[in-house]
């Protein structure tokens, strides 16, 4: 679940929400998530507020059919890449049997899609007063920030999301990790994006 993040409060024209974890809906299952860069697009039309279109694909290509600076939000959680076959198999406890804890999410989190491949081409169709939202791993928030500002955003805030529910730390060997990084940028410089500080 994604922080509350006021700035969703104001109407949005368009927002492209994009989603390449897997998704969590019970009203629509997805199926053959094996491309990493499949994603879902959601695009509110601008006269149609209760209009929203769904599509399944490769960013880079679906992309291109929505018009330049057309778009005011931005909102991504791209995988992590994180996925092993590592699995941590708890024998029965006070509890009951516990459950075993497996680290591979699924084939869209293996691989390396690096921001270059595709924010610049997202960044141009956000309008000028735009905002881009991106959750991000530890060891990519500066790599992200970078291609961001090379495709003239302008680096608002680099934020840490306080999880309720981080996965648990089963070896005592390192500290829980109960956080998750997300970077707000915007097109323009100065005031004029949707932004509200409550």
């Amino acid at each position: 679940m994604l922080p509350n993040l006021s700035v969703l409060r104001q109407p949005l024209r368009g927002v492209i929400l994009h989603r390449m974890k897997k998704a969590q809906s019970e009203k629509v299952r997805w199926r053959d998530l094996t491309d990493p860069c499949r994603y879902f697009l959601i695009q509110k039309g601008e006269k149609d507020m209760n209009k929203i279109e769904l599509k399944i694909g490769d960013c880079r290509e679906l992309m291109k059919e929505i018009n330049d600076g057309s778009i005011d939000l931005i909102l991504t959680d791209p995988p992590y890449n994180i996925s092993s076959s590592q699995k941590i198999i708890r024998n029965e406890g006070k509890f009951g049997k516990a459950k075993t804890i497996n680290y591979d999410f699924g084939e869209w989190d293996y691989g390396n899609i690096s921001p270059n491949a595709w924010v610049p081409l997202a960044v141009s169709k956000l309008k000028d007063n735009g905002v881009f939202i991106s959750m991000v791993g530890k060891r990519e928030a500066e790599n992200m920030m970078k291609t961001l500002e090379e495709s003239g955003m302008f680096i608002r805030h680099l934020g840490c999301w306080c999880r309720t529910n981080p996965v648990p730390q089963i070896r005592k060997v390192k500290w829980m990790s109960g956080t998750e990084l997300f970077v707000i940028a915007t097109k323009n410089r100065g005031g004029g994006h949707h932004f509200n500080y409550e």
